[in-house]
């Protein structure tokens, strides 16, 4: 089996195992939802936090039939008299009793909500560096040119006092002899250079 024909059969498989009725069998043969606690044996528990669990239930389910037995009337109060709504009376709603089971029929989703609670911060601008006008690049022709030639001022020798009439001639004709002759060697020796 060559590796296209493995992806064309994992591609198959995975299309006709993904979908909308298998998720919902699996999360119902799990238990999860909708939950289902014959699904969880007790004694798999940890005893300690399923106390904790039934306590806090027992709790909240007592605090709920208060609050349907005795409903909180708008009363304000100013000056030691107090006086109660009859409107607000007359129209109280007990409150229903929710069912964890169903799902939400919420149209916003939890990505919403969440960004709602955070908020969104304004990434923070970064300073771009400015470039010296004395950098340059060391590698380019123009800097390696001017080093060049910066060291060749330094070898010339500077504020000698020149000599004047025949004698600065004769000097300048020796120096360009001088010059010559080894050219001269070399093209004779027949080398290239």
């Amino acid at each position: 089996m060559s590796k296209s024909e493995f992806v064309d059969l994992i591609c198959s498989i995975w299309n006709e195992g993904i979908s909308s009725l298998n998720i919902i069998s699996g999360f119902k043969t799990c238990g999860i939802f909708p939950v289902n606690q014959d699904k969880y044996p007790v004694d798999r528990l940890n005893p300690v936090k399923l106390q904790k669990y039934l306590d806090f239930k027992e709790n909240s389910v007592s605090q709920i039939d208060l609050l349907q037995s005795n409903p909180v009337s708008d009363s304000i109060t100013a000056g030691g008299s107090s006086e109660v709504s009859s409107s607000s009376s007359q129209h109280r709603t007990p409150l229903a009793n929710v069912d964890l089971n169903q799902p939400s029929t919420s149209h916003q989703s939890f990505e919403t909500l969440l960004l709602q609670k955070i908020g969104t911060t304004a990434a923070p601008k970064l300073q771009r560096m400015q470039i010296k006008p004395d950098a340059a690049v060391v590698t380019s022709e123009e800097y390696i040119e001017n080093i060049k030639a910066r060291e060749e001022s330094k070898k010339k020798p500077t504020g000698k006092r020149k000599k004047s009439g025949k004698a600065n001639k004769s000097s300048e004709r020796t120096r360009k002899s001088k010059k010559k002759k080894p050219n001269e060697n070399r093209a004779s020796r027949g080398r290239k250079y």
